[in-house]
């Protein structure tokens, strides 16, 4: 089973990271499964496209290897919420996955699950630190790196670290087989 279950904001995904995470994992073999809140066309924040088959609610776990949250404007808008709150605690709790967020969807992450004591890395800028300082409120070790792992817990800090997220989630499925 070599699945990847992606998912993305059907408005505001972040172009860079949608597209530069999905080639990397596809050129390491991986088939991967884009979902969103809805069925159609998503548009990212920067005019690129991708058609959505299968919306969220249909997204089962078991047939994959890795959920994968994309961030990006649009991020908070469409994905915080109960049913993805509910998808991330399902995949932290199985031993089994590799759960990843790039961007500002880590904040996704802690508000699924308590991640007190774990290192963690997301978006953040020198006017706005705003998700580190809720990161912290959380107790999450906030590490200002590219990308940070933790156990089967990836996270990065935003699109020009798309490319080393990606291959930082091949590296750890490889150690999963």
């Amino acid at each position: 089973m070599k699945k990847i279950a992606l998912i993305i904001a059907f408005k505001g995904f972040q172009d860079q990271e949608y597209f530069e995470t999905r080639r990397v994992l596809e050129l390491a073999g991986y088939q991967v499964d884009v979902f969103s809140s809805q069925i159609g066309l998503a548009r990212g924040a920067e005019g690129g496209e991708v058609k959505i088959d299968t919306s969220l609610d249909q997204l089962a776990l078991r047939h994959y290897r890795a959920l994968v949250l994309i961030g990006g404007p649009g991020a908070l808008k469409f994905l915080d919420n109960d049913l993805v709150y509910s998808l991330v605690r399902e995949a932290f709790s199985s031993q089994d996955l590799i759960l990843a967020a790039i961007c500002i969807a880590p904040l996704i992450l802690v508000r699924s699950v308590d991640l007190k004591d774990r290192s963690m890395t997301v978006w953040s800028s020198a006017l706005d630190r705003s998700a580190v300082k809720e990161l912290e409120k959380r107790g999450v070790n906030y590490l200002d790196q590219p990308v940070v792992t933790d156990g089967r817990l990836i996270t990065a800090d935003g699109p020009a670290s798309a490319e080393l997220f990606a291959q930082t989630i091949v590296s750890e499925l490889d150690k999963l087989k």
